[in-house]
């Protein structure tokens, strides 16, 4: 009872309404308080930046209550919120203090229910299915050791998707190395859902949370609390639990059966050792009852209770039991060694998500891990192999295997993500997963988005090998995407991955030189983003934004929509900067925030596109890009993906140094190659090694020839035509190595003209006209550029050579090719008054 009275004296300075309305924290305007916690008020705010629309909740610790302790727990929960990413988890986008140093945390705006409001009107089969939701969150919590310790149903709301946030971590601990939370002074619970052990103040595990979660689906099916007093205390309630059992809630709800009795009576029990060992085990057992499978609580009950009559007549039965057990040896050691199998399969199943899942997800945000990851790989697919050849018609477990070889096959090579180099070995990994993928699909319906997913993952990895295989899985994601939502609605379908999938088909758009057609996708893609995170502001929804925005600006630049692509680069940026906020040394995020430089680089300034024609801004962007990325290499030297970067960077500062420092140029270009060439060494050769050395010799050669050194430059020009012919017949046909191709050849023209080898500068250059003419036919800006530029040098060449004519005709057709574009175009306007001036000085 004093604990009671001391709550009710510190409830009211908890919960006193701070006037905060229209002030700001940080870049949030707050706009009104939607609710009060245990330890504080929570306010719906919006950012007032401009960068980007979006709602917030954000939490500030109760007036008058900033005693230590108190505002060591709130910044404890900061801590766990920024921690866990999990759909069912409110995700923390942003932390820090007021001016006057109040501390705040920033999270997704939960626009929903209380989860007991929102069962009260779905079917049993729905709250159980929901329930799970809330299981696998809570389970990933688990993992990470940290325990809830106030679950109920106002903690847990329902989104308009119908996805549950689990809410307020205020009074969760860090597990210590016993497993057990360290027991606070001030018992801050809420005593109808809380545990015996939390009622009595003695150590709590995730058997506590276990027992929150089974009250909380007590009342989700009943209605009612499993257990209730006269005063509700926290005394009353702990004396209580030890001597009264629950209600079978099939008594309370004829809709159920009893198997939710045995169920729910397992998760309740006083005793935190007779519970479900884990959430997960809890979950199964729910999974079992949707399925009419057996469930384990059924037969852990006889056990129960068996331990119970055993411990009160113990002197009795040993007699007994020695005269049964003679009898039951034989039976008992079979039905043992099945026992023990099952266990072993179940721990190597465990074994293999924790290798797979847990270590693969908690490595791929370490810097410097790509070699740890290497021997995980290698671990976890022996652990694969065997679980494979038992999955049998377990459809969850082999979806489970699909998903492993997805999370192998990254690391193994995925060229956009910390990966180990091995291309071959990681598509041999996505075909193992897709075959399981169209498996299961095509024995259940319910297992179809996962294999859009597959299709959507696996045309990222092709794109690199087969771009027009790729484009066909892009089609197909998006097609079967549809095919659901038409069959049982848009919630139907996972809001990230149909997005994704309007982006990667873009990309393929992109590849193909269909530029307008990528320009329409990642418009769709843009749409479906910004709608999505206006609708839930969640982290994911800001993640989505910030790719959409990426894509947006990149086409806009191609197709000559230069003011529309800085725009776009900037929304980008500035998504990707509030991501890193939560993930600061995430080499993921790290690299999409170099790319933002690179692409913002490649707006200012690119000799093979649309452009703004401001080397000394391109130059300024792309330093910042190769800094980012030599950092990224320097953290994890193991990472092929920071080092292609790393090349990748050079050259485009080779680029932009060409017209203000030539001798800078060549260095840059040169240790551009030296990467590339390092990679091919150490064995981790593709056709995006390979391809991005034969342009960093291009950019060798054209720094050597704006520093006067045609030799050197004639030579450079040999060995990227030499490369161009090792890449093969398959590479070369793709378009953007075709217009490097181009480069070269005018490259070695220029060469041999500095050397007064005329007629052999003139036959490269008509090869160049003809190869440029070509890509040319589809009447795209970005592929007019090369001829545009073929033209210019070889009219030059003619003019030089007083072949007035001849280099007026290229003039002509100069001025001729940019009057195909009629709509007014920003880089349009500008070529075709270079075309004009250099006709007239003709």
């Amino acid at each position: 009872m004093a604990e009671n009275k001391f709550l009710e004296q510190i409830q009211p300075a908890i919960l006193a309404h701070i006037e905060f309305a229209g002030q700001v924290a940080g870049a949030y305007t707050l706009l009104s308080k939607i609710g009060d916690g245990g330890m504080g008020s929570v306010w719906l705010a919006e950012r007032h930046d401009g960068e980007i629309e979006l709602k917030v909740a954000i939490k500030f610790l109760g007036a008058g209550n900033l005693r230590p302790v108190w505002l060591e727990r709130f910044l404890t929960e900061r801590q766990l919120l920024a921690s866990l990413n999990h759909p069912s988890i409110v995700h923390l986008l942003d932390a820090g203090r007021t001016s006057s140093g109040k501390p705040y945390l920033v999270m997704e705006y939960v626009q929903g229910v209380a989860i007991d409001a929102y069962c009260a009107g779905i079917s049993v089969r729905s709250r159980l299915e929901l329930f799970l939701q809330v299981c696998a969150g809570l389970s990933y919590a688990h993992r990470r050791l940290i325990i809830h310790r106030d679950l109920k149903p106002s903690n847990i709301l329902v989104d308009a998707t119908g996805q549950p946030k689990l809410l307020d971590f205020g009074i969760a601990k860090l597990l210590d190395e016993s497993g057990e939370a360290t027991q606070t002074a001030e018992r801050l619970l809420t005593p109808y859902y809380a545990s015996p052990e939390q009622l009595r103040g003695t150590p709590q595990t995730t058997a506590t949370d276990i027992y929150s979660l089974g009250a909380v689906l007590y009342k989700l099916l009943t209605g009612r609390l499993p257990h209730e007093s006269a005063t509700g205390g926290v005394d009353s309630m702990a004396a209580m639990l030890g001597t009264k059992s629950i209600t079978p809630p099939s008594r309370l709800n004829p809709s159920l059966t009893s198997d939710i009795d045995y169920i729910l009576a397992k998760a309740l029990r006083s005793e935190a050792e007779e519970r479900y060992s884990s959430v997960d085990a809890f979950a199964d057992d729910v999974r079992a009852l949707l399925e009419s499978r057996p469930v384990q609580a059924r037969s852990g009950n006889v056990w129960y209770h068996a331990r119970k009559f055993l411990r009160r007549r113990w002197i009795p039965v040993s007699a007994v039991a020695l005269v049964v057990a003679g009898l039951s040896t034989s039976l008992y050691i079979a039905n043992r060694e099945r026992a023990i199998e099952r266990q072993r399969f179940q721990q190597v199943r465990e074994l293999a998500h924790v290798f797979v899942f847990d270590l693969q997800d908690g490595l791929a945000k370490l810097e410097g891990s790509t070699k740890i990851r290497e021997f995980t790989v290698r671990r976890a697919i022996q652990y694969l192999d065997n679980l494979s050849k038992s999955a049998g018609g377990d459809l969850d477990l082999q979806r489970e295997i699909a998903a492993a070889y997805l999370k192998i096959g990254d690391a193994q090579g995925f060229p956009t993500k910390p990966n180990l180099g091995r291309m071959q070995d990681a598509l041999a990994s996505y075909a193992k997963a897709g075959s399981l993928y169209r498996k299961i699909a095509s024995e259940n319906a319910a297992y179809l988005p996962d294999l859009a997913q597959y299709y959507l993952q696996y045309a990222k990895l092709v794109r690199f090998d087969d771009l027009k295989q790729a484009r066909i899985l892009s089609e197909s994601s998006i097609r079967t995407f549809d095919e659901i939502r038409a069959a049982h609605g848009q919630d139907a379908i996972p809001q990230e991955g149909y997005i994704t999938g309007w982006c990667t088909l873009g990309d393929m758009d992109e590849d193909l030189d269909h530029y307008r057609a990528a320009w329409t996708d990642f418009q769709r893609c843009g749409e479906l983003a910004h709608a999505w995170l206006k609708a839930s502001g969640v982290r994911t929804a800001l993640s989505s934004v910030a790719q959409a925005e990426e894509r947006i600006a990149t086409a806009a630049r191609e197709l000559g929509m230069l003011p529309e692509a800085l725009q776009a680069i900037d929304k980008d940026q500035a998504a990707v900067d509030q991501l890193l906020l939560l993930e600061p040394r995430n080499p993921t995020l790290q690299r999409r925030r170099a790319l933002v430089d690179h692409y913002r680089s490649e707006i200012y300034f690119v000799d093979y596109g649309p452009n703004l024609d401001r080397p000394d801004l391109a130059l300024e962007s792309a330093k910042r890009y190769l800094a980012r990325v030599q950092q990224m290499a320097l953290n994890d030297p193991n990472d092929t993906s920071a080092q292609l970067s790393r090349g990748i960077a050079l050259y485009q500062v080779s680029l932009c140094e060409r017209e203000s420092d030539a001798q800078a140029a060549i260095s840059s270009a040169r240790d551009s190659v030296r990467v590339f060439d390092d990679l091919i060494a150490s064995g981790k050769s593709s056709y995006l090694v390979e391809s991005r050395r034969f342009r960093a010799l291009v950019r060798v050669g054209q720094a050597q020839l704006k520093a006067n050194r045609a030799r050197e430059a004639a030579i450079t020009a040999e060995a990227a035509l030499a490369a161009w012919r090792a890449l093969g017949e398959k590479y070369r046909s793709k378009s953007h190595e075709q217009l490097v191709f181009i480069y070269a050849l005018v490259l070695s023209a220029q060469a041999n003209a500095e050397f007064h080898h005329f007629q052999s500068a003139e036959t490269l250059l008509h090869q160049a006209q003809q190869e440029a003419q070509l890509m040319a036919q589809d009447r795209e800006i970005e592929n007019v550029v090369p001829l545009a530029g073929v033209e210019t040098v070889l009219g030059t060449f003619y003019l030089h050579r007083q072949r007035i004519e001849e280099a007026r005709a290229c003039f002509r057709r100069l001025a001729d090719l940019w009057k195909k574009f009629p709509a007014p175009n920003v880089y349009v306007d500008r070529q075709r008054k270079i075309a004009k001036d250099l006709l007239a000085a003709a």
